[in-house]
């Protein structure tokens, strides 16, 4: 037997509500199973030697890194304003004698 109920919209069928919760949980069950298996394959805890698959995934999050650290630098430096003699006020900040103005970290 179903149960209905009243609603704004008229009689709603509880069982299929119950059935898509049921369905809800079950995705996440299948999603949270999936990430830890991706998680172990990544991270496995019986070894402590570097496998190539987390070197690549370390190289690949390090050059995700490093380009939003210069992006944020980037923009922060031209937030900062610029001193009468050219240079940034934060590039003078972290750099005062300019002896990295032409690194490839400072010099974007």
């Amino acid at each position: 037997v179903n149960n209905y109920t009243k609603s704004s919209k008229g009689l709603i069928n509880q069982s299929s509500e119950d059935t898509n919760t049921n369905q809800s949980k079950e995705l996440l069950e299948r999603i949270t199973s999936l990430s830890n298996q991706i998680f172990d394959l990544l991270f496995p805890s019986n070894t402590v030697v570097i496998t190539p698959l987390q070197r690549i995934v370390i190289e690949e999050l390090s050059k995700i890194i490093i380009s939003n650290s210069k992006s944020t630098f980037t923009q922060l430096r031209n937030l900062s304003g610029n001193l009468p003699n050219g240079r940034s006020v934060l590039g003078t900040l972290i750099d005062p004698i300019g002896l990295f103005s032409g690194s490839n970290l400072i010099a974007l």
